[in-house]
């Protein structure tokens, strides 16, 4: 659906503005939304794990690099997540 298409674009855009302001709760919104519009990207997931890490939520940001993983393991960004967390000790 274009308006959903669109709806993601939105958000993962305004997520990335607010990651570069270091507003990171707020772009962790952002993404969580584009994630609920389109579940299956690992690219938004793996955005969602990059703020959420930046966060300090790392546990979250852990899950959702798997998750992205398991939707494409050949998706290099969320490998990158995934050892860069679990370097952190969070497996």
């Amino acid at each position: 659906e274009p308006d959903a298409a669109g709806a993601v674009a939105a958000h993962a855009g305004w997520a990335a503005a607010l990651m570069r302001q270091g507003r990171t709760a707020q772009a962790v919104t952002h993404l969580e939304r584009a994630v609920a519009l389109e579940p299956g990207s690992p690219a938004n997931r793996t955005d969602l794990s990059s703020a959420l890490a930046a966060s300090g939520r790392f546990a979250d940001a852990l899950r959702e690099a798997q998750i992205a993983l398991r939707i494409d393991p050949s998706y290099a960004p969320a490998r990158v997540n995934v050892q860069r967390l679990n370097a952190m000790g969070y497996r």
